[in-house]
């Protein structure tokens, strides 16, 4: 529903007096200055609905910023509704304000119109004037802040009507129990003593209880209706718009008009509705009919609708009533839309009326009207009495049954159907007894939802005599299938033997059903039967059973689905080792395993996954005395699973075979162990990976220690540096001096440069590689001395590129960093490292950078890398306002375009000259 709509809907939710003409004439002027509470859609809403229902005539002022231009039509208004929030006025506006009041004219105020001519302890702005004495000399208020509850999770309000006022015109329609509404609750109490207080508020118990809504009296004479209520949300509230709408009358001295008088309004305006029309008008009366809970008003409505239906309107406009009156329409109403029901072109609209009245009436006309009518008007009327399920036409239809016209047949053979009565089961099933052909799958559909309603209505005696009946194989397989579902549901005594018998059956249709109820019948008597099913039935059957097993969670069926799993038919062990995971507890742990070992392919899949998906306090364990298995393979997925179930409990026995005989279960464990183990275990983690032989199985120890470590950085750093000193061997030292510049702790870089003077060359290697990747730039000096003096070309390479990259997360200033990247760009040799340095200055965005990456651009090597930087700097410039003049200007502009002239990248280019036209502008 739009907003528009819900506006709709409460202005004429607020329509609750009768007897007095719709009011028209009435000029009010909408005044609104606020910020906060978004009034400048709201209330035009509100002041256009005023309009198309009500007859008034709605002028809107809107203004801001000490300026609301237009106050001069105030001079025509009968009303002024203000919602300004602390505005000061040129002297010129203000007055009009004040003779507006001083005329004796009414006032209506919305929440912030308490303050809305004078600033919140400030002065005005010289030229301006403000009005502080407007909310109690006009209003009749006495504004002081409010009680904060913004919040939503903070205190609500709620307000209710003050005792002895619920007879007031403007508390018509709004709830007489204490609701809770959006706002926050101003302060306002105590009013002036002209004041007449209509509703209070409150926020949780603090006192005082303020008037959030009373009348007053204003200096100039004229009537005061105001309330503090007015947040966006509140205009979605019935209470809020029903209060304001009566509010407006009140003021205006005006009786609010009766819904009836709008409704019959509003029909008029319409009467020659066609489709692709204008809806407005419709839609108000639609909402009406919604929002309408009184009977009696409920009634009037309706018949203010069937009228039309007797006066020359259109079809369109017709059908359109008959829609409303079947939400409201009552017994009354029948005999109009019964003269309807022959009508070819109005029979359906009357039907669609008809068939939810709720009156006997409407069955009345629909059973005479199938006496006096044919075709496929006759076969509607059918449809409505079965939609109806009008008991007393059952005869009527059972006699249709054999009616030469095989349309109206066949409504009949449904609507007894829908019926689902006794007398309508022993009609369908005389018909069904005499029946052939394509023909008779029509009583015997039929007959079927008779026997669905009998259940639901709780004969289930007679509804299974009909499931029984038509439960044979001379009957279509749709009609079995159906049949077979009823008796099922309907008789639980013997629902699992005829589960069972299906279960065998070669149709794999019906084998399908009954897989259904082996899923959905309960209790371990059903559990056992059909366990014991299992090895009865063939290879697909049997899987399928299996799998349904599973299915139903009872791990009753523990013993034969793990019996399953060693079949001679692969699909039946698959089904088994699935149906595993959900049923299966500590006993079937091993097979499990087992099979993940040995299995064929899809086996092995299924038994993995459901080791993984085994639920109990148990199962951890479990796996875990798997871990001394003499089988390796079985001893192997028990380690993937721990890892896999994140089985933390597991990690002291991980420990142990990570020392295994097997290096793939040693390598499975340093796996399982960088995911489950924690800063407990990192002592005994450095003493196993120390001892650890092999690049591989050592970079696998390694991986896992800096996993675990870089959540414990410190206590990681200060364990390897404890063990580092009692290494001997240079590749395992160098996997410690490598995981150390992974972790990144301060702590390990006097322990780095020691290693840049180990007399192993490895050891050396590996020391370069941990100052390279460290997350900051405190090894840059470093690694710049080792780029220009280190003997061997593979260390100046490493620690020049390492000096590179951390260029870029240095603290310099841009200018700084040119000289950076310039420096490493003279001691480079290969091509490699200068593309890196061209790709760290793109980051750079400096006037110097540009340069640099312009004497590239001619380069066969680097030209294309230059090209990539000198459009990335240019634009950081740009976008950072770091073009400082105009001859700046110029020489990025020169450097673009030499871009595009040289460039072979189709995309660079494009960037280029984009770059161009957006600094050229």
């Amino acid at each position: 529903m739009n907003v528009r709509t819900i506006f709709v809907v409460l202005l004429l939710g607020a329509i609750l007096m009768s007897g007095c003409p719709v009011a028209s004439g009435a000029r009010v002027v909408f005044i609104i200055a606020e910020d906060e509470y978004d009034a400048a859609n709201t209330l035009p809403e509100f002041a256009g609905q005023l309009e198309d229902v009500y007859g008034l005539t709605c002028d809107i002022v809107q203004g801001g910023d000490n300026n609301i231009a237009g106050l001069e039509r105030l001079a025509e208004a009968d009303l002024a509704v203000i919602y300004v929030r602390r505005q000061v006025l040129p002297a010129g506006q203000m007055r009009h304000l004040r003779d507006y009041v001083a005329s004796g004219k009414p006032v209506v105020g919305i929440r912030t119109a308490s303050h809305a001519f004078n600033l919140n302890q400030e002065r005005p702005p010289a030229g301006l004037t403000e009005w502080p004495e407007f909310d109690r000399d006009v209003l009749g208020g006495n504004y002081h802040m409010h009680h904060g509850n913004k919040s939503e999770d903070g205190p609500l309000t709620y307000v209710w009507i003050k005792d002895g006022m619920e007879s007031h015109a403007i508390l018509a329609g709004v709830p007489t129990e204490e609701f809770r509404v959006p706002s926050w609750l101003y302060k306002t109490s105590p009013l002036a003593g002209s004041a007449t207080v209509l509703m209070m508020g409150r926020v949780g118990e603090r006192k005082p209880f303020e008037p959030v809504t009373w009348t007053n009296l204003h200096t100039g004479g004229g009537r005061v209706f105001y309330t503090s209520l007015g947040h966006p949300d509140e205009f979605k509230m019935r209470a809020f718009r029903t209060l304001l709408t009566n509010g407006i009358f009140w003021a205006l001295d005006k009786p609010v008009p009766s819904q009836g008088e709008i409704a019959s309004k509003l029909l008029s305006e319409v009467a020659g509705y066609e489709f692709g029309d204008s809806r407005k008008r419709l839609t108000f009366v639609e909402e009406l009919v919604l929002q309408t809970q009184d009977a009696a008003k409920r009634e009037d409505l309706a018949k203010r609708l069937a009228a039309v239906l007797e006066k020359d309107s259109t079809f369109a406009y017709k059908q359109w009533v008959c829609g409303q009156l079947s939400l409201v329409g009552t017994g009354e109403q029948v005999p109009v839309l019964a003269k309807m029901l022959g009508d070819e072109k109005l029979s359906d609209i009357a039907r669609f009326a008809l068939e939810r009245i709720p009156s006997e009436r409407a069955d009345e006309a629909l059973r005479d009207a199938l006496e006096k009518t044919s075709g496929e008007v006759r076969v509607g009327i059918i449809n409505s009495i079965g939609q109806r399920r009008d008991s007393n036409a059952t005869k009527a239809l059972g006699k249709l049954l054999s009616d030469s016209d095989r349309e109206s047949a066949e409504a009949a053979a449904v609507a007894l159907g829908l019926i689902g009565n006794s007398q309508a089961a022993v009609e369908l099933k005389r018909e069904l007894g005499k029946a052939s052909g394509k023909w008779r799958q029509v009583p015997a559909d039929a007959y079927l939802l008779c026997a669905d309603k009998l259940g639901a209505n709780g004969d289930n005696e007679t509804a299974l005599e009909i499931y029984a009946r038509m439960y044979v194989p001379s009957e279509a397989k749709h009609v079995r299938i159906t049949a077979f579902t009823g008796l099922v549901s309907t008789d639980k005594t013997e629902a699992i033997p005829h589960v069972i018998a299906e279960l065998k059956s070669d149709d794999a249709a019906m084998r399908s059903v009954a897989l259904g109820f082996v899923r959905e019948l309960r209790g371990e008597d059903a559990t056992e039967a059909f366990c014991k099913q299992v090895p009865k039935l063939g290879a697909e059957a049997r899987a399928l059973l299996v799998s349904a097993l599973g299915d139903r969670g009872d791990r009753s069926a523990l013993p034969a689905v793990m019996q399953a799993a060693q079949s001679e038919f692969e699909s039946v062990r698959v089904a088994a080792l699935e149906a595993l995971g959900t049923i299966g507890d500590a006993r079937a742990v091993e097979l499990l395993a087992r099979k993940a070992a040995t299995g064929e392919n899809a086996e092995r899949k299924a038994a993995r996954q459901s080791l993984n998906r085994l639920r109990g306090v148990e199962i951890n364990w479990a796996i875990m005395e798997l871990l001394d298995a003499k089988d390796v393979g079985i001893r192997l997925e028990a380690v993937k699973s721990l890892a896999a179930r994140k089985a933390t409990e597991a990690t002291g026995k991980l420990l142990q075979t990570a020392e295994d005989r097997n290096p793939k279960i040693r390598v499975e464990s340093w796996k399982a162990l960088s995911a489950l183990g924690g800063q407990k275990d990192l002592a005994a983690m450095i003493g196993l990976w120390i001892k650890t032989a092999g690049d591989s199985e050592r970079r696998v120890a390694e991986d896992a220690v800096v996993t675990i470590g870089q959540g414990a950085r410190g206590e990681a750093t200060a364990a390897i540096l404890a063990a580092i000193d009692s290494v001997e061997d240079a590749g395992a030292k160098g996997s410690l001096l490598r995981a150390l510049g992974r972790i990144g702790d301060e702590t390990a870089l006097p322990m780095l440069r020691a290693g840049l003077k180990d007399r192993d060359s490895q050891v050396r290697t590996a020391a370069i590689r941990a100052l390279a990747s460290w997350p900051s730039a405190e090894p840059m000096e470093d690694l710049r001395d080792l780029a220009r003096g280190a003997e061997e070309e593979q260390h100046k390479v490493l620690a020049l590129r390492g000096y590179i990259k951390m260029i870029e997360h240095a603290e310099q200033a841009a200018g700084q960093k040119v000289q950076l990247y310039s420096e490493a760009m003279g001691m480079a040799e290969r091509v490699d490292e200068k593309r890196l340095v061209l790709a760290g200055l793109a980051s750079v965005a400096h006037i110097e950078a540009l340069k640099v990456a312009e004497s590239y651009l001619t380069d066969s090597d680097l030209k294309n890398e230059a090209a990539v930087a000198a459009v990335a700097i240019a634009d950081e410039m740009n976008e950072a306002d770091e073009i400082d003049d105009e001859a700046d200007r110029q020489y990025v502009l020169s450097v673009l375009r030499k871009v595009v002239e040289t460039s072979e990248n189709e995309s660079t280019v494009e960037e280029a000259q984009e770059l161009i036209d957006r600094i050229s502008q």
